[in-house]
């Protein structure tokens, strides 16, 4: 890695933080963890830096040229280098003697970073738009394209997958636990269930959210204290709510309905609280936490949330698929701040699903039915 000395031109001096993550320039800063800080330009611009005490992340100068893409930018106090054109423009290797020039590589790359005219060999037009998102290797009949940065040993084999009727089948024996053995959940067992939902989609292959795990029953338990003690300070708005003014003033049939959901379950959860009953978290033995740099309008992701959503079904369905049983807390996600403070989540990130996991008490042996889908419209 070069620092660069070339002439350079001024773009602007006053880059917005907001419009660089919007645009993938830069990744999400992960505050007091110490790890290389990435710049990127469209997934492969890296720069090298330590911001294990950095106290936020601030743009001061944005320089660019043909030669140079971005020079000297300024992270607080740290000031990072940059590689050159030519040193990032070398990351796919192509094999013509393994090459047949089907063009499969050139027809699913949807960023035009590989090209093929006629029957030549396909070739890198550029690497500037590419998301290493790894379609071109994966599609590639006869491995004949390799990326440096991506890990070669991590692409296998598809095998003949499930039937339509055995993912059916599977979908719908899925049940929502909350019973669970007074069993823990082993850290390998949660290691293979995370694995899988680190491969759930993201825009732009950014991959911006993360887990939390909690094992610890005395924390699981002081959790569930802190969130009851919310509960009962929002119990008298839901008792006006679900009372006669508060439905007369209370127009949307919806909001009135959740309402009273909200309220008979509140007043459930203080009146079980002194039996010791976990009525939230159920004794599960394990919680699993997805968090994400959150878009507050200063920057951050705009689609945080769906990639923790998609995260939290891979999570679910693969613990189903291993026999385990897993349960959303709606309620402990509305609560974000509480979450924030008690897990010690990075300042400017958010918890967006809290899944509760363990093995299941009791085991059904029927599906249920739900409404059909009825209220479609057909375009």
């Amino acid at each position: 890695m070069n620092e660069c000395t070339s002439s350079i031109s001024l773009i602007s001096k006053t880059a917005d933080f907001r419009s660089l993550s919007l645009l993938g320039l830069i990744t999400p800063p992960r505050t007091g963890v110490k790890e290389y800080v990435q710049l990127r330009l469209q997934s492969h611009f890296i720069i090298s830096g330590d911001p294990a005490n950095h106290s936020g992340l601030s743009i001061r100068e944005l320089f660019m040229t043909d030669e140079i893409y971005i020079n000297d930018i300024i992270i607080g106090s740290l000031t990072l280098k940059v590689q050159n054109k030519e040193d990032i423009m070398n990351n796919f290797i192509i094999d013509k003697e393994r090459c047949t020039k089907c063009g499969l590589c050139s027809a699913i790359c949807v960023d035009n970073t590989i090209t093929q005219k006629g029957n030549d060999f396909p070739y890198i037009d550029s690497e500037i738009n590419c998301k290493s998102c790894g379609h071109c290797i994966a599609i590639c009949p006869n491995n004949a394209i390799m990326h440096k940065n991506m890990d070669m040993k991590s692409f296998f084999p598809i095998t003949n997958g499930i039937t339509g009727n055995q993912l059916k089948n599977f979908l719908l024996s899925k049940r929502s636990g909350r019973h669970y053995l007074d069993k823990p959940v082993d850290s390998t067992t949660i290691n293979k269930i995370l694995e899988v939902a680190a491969m759930a989609p993201t825009a732009k292959n950014r991959q911006w959210r993360s887990f939390i795990v909690l094992t610890d029953r005395e924390k699981i338990r002081e959790l569930e204290k802190l969130l009851l003690h919310n509960v009962k300070k929002m119990i008298s708005q839901l008792r006006f709510a679900a009372g006669t003014l508060g439905k007369l003033l209370i127009k949307d049939p919806y909001a009135r309905e959740l309402l009273g959901f909200l309220h008979r379950d509140s007043e459930e959860l203080i009146k079980e609280e002194n039996r010791e009953k976990s009525l939230i978290f159920y004794n599960a033995p394990c919680i699993i936490f997805t968090y994400a740099w959150h878009d507050n309008g200063m920057g951050g992701d705009v689609f945080a949330r769906e990639h923790c959503d998609y995260m939290a079904s891979y999570v679910m369905l693969q613990a189903h698929a291993m026999g385990l049983s897993t349960c959303l807390i709606g309620y402990a996600s509305t609560v974000p701040k509480i979450l924030q403070k008690f897990l010690k989540v990075p300042k400017g990130y958010k918890v967006y699903n809290v899944i509760t996991l363990g093995y299941p008490k009791y085991r059904f042996r029927r599906t249920v039915p739900r409404k059909p889908a009825y209220d479609i419209l057909w375009i």
